[in-house]
């Protein structure tokens, strides 16, 4: 349905914007840094400082994305969020610790 593909899409960019944005911020530590978003994550708050908080929020973030990459309305509802407002709040709360 339209609502879940809209939260899906929004999961998926700010997901990226944020593996992104955390590259610029790690930029001279990106040699060493794994290239799975799994061990990426973990890397950043392990070697470079990322709180552990925004690290648990961004593999929470991590997971939605991947639930929503596969295109299986099952895996979505399984593993997504359990509405767009509990997505719209994690993706808030990852922006402002960020940011």
């Amino acid at each position: 349905d339209a609502p879940a593909l809209s939260v899906q899409r929004n999961v998926m960019l700010a997901f990226d914007d944020f593996m992104r944005r955390l590259d610029a911020v790690y930029v001279a530590q990106s040699a060493a840094a794994p290239p799975e978003f799994v061990d990426r994550i973990s890397y950043w708050r392990d070697r470079c400082g990322l709180a552990a908080g925004v690290a648990h929020k961004l593999h929470q973030l991590r997971i939605w994305r991947n639930a929503a990459t596969h295109h299986d309305a099952g895996k979505w509802a399984r593993e997504g969020p359990a509405s767009e407002e509990e997505a719209a709040q994690l993706i808030a709360e990852c922006d402002a610790a960020i940011e």
